[in-house]
């Protein structure tokens, strides 16, 4: 969160190149994609009132940080997606999520560069929570 170290990071590396290539590069339009297995919390926080920022988010619903249990389009301007997937889902739900709500919201924003929040702890075989994704959804 803004102000605040919170996760697995010290730094969202995320938000820095973020705010790096709209400082540098005038970008008027990001998107960041989240699939790591916990909701990005401090993304969102700092997407949150901005119009410039997509941010959309697979999560699995009711782990750590107890943040993005909503579903849908929020955010102050309607640019924050939030899919929570129940526990133990697998590929159909996760593809299913990005397929029909996050990717066509990206397409329509239309952005300049897109971001990933590529955590791979959504994998079958991670077990610190219970997504069951493999190789092939990553790779899809």
């Amino acid at each position: 969160n803004a102000g605040k170290s919170c996760g697995f990071c010290i730094f969202n590396n995320v938000m820095v190149g973020v705010a790096h290539a709209q400082a540098v590069y005038g970008l008027d339009k990001v998107a960041i994609l989240d699939f790591d297995v916990h909701h990005g919390n401090g993304d969102e926080d700092l997407s949150w009132c901005d119009p410039t920022r997509l941010y959309a988010s697979s999560h699995e619903l009711g782990i750590w940080p107890g943040t993005g249990e909503w579903s849908g389009c929020d955010g102050l301007h309607g640019q924050i997606l939030s899919c929570p997937l129940p526990p133990c889902s697998g590929s159909e739900a996760f593809r299913s999520a990005w397929r029909s709500t996050l990717l066509p919201a990206v397409r329509a924003f239309e952005p300049q560069a897109i971001f990933l929040s590529a955590g791979f702890d959504a994998h079958v075989n991670d077990p610190l929570a219970s997504l069951t994704c493999t190789e092939a959804d990553f790779e899809w």
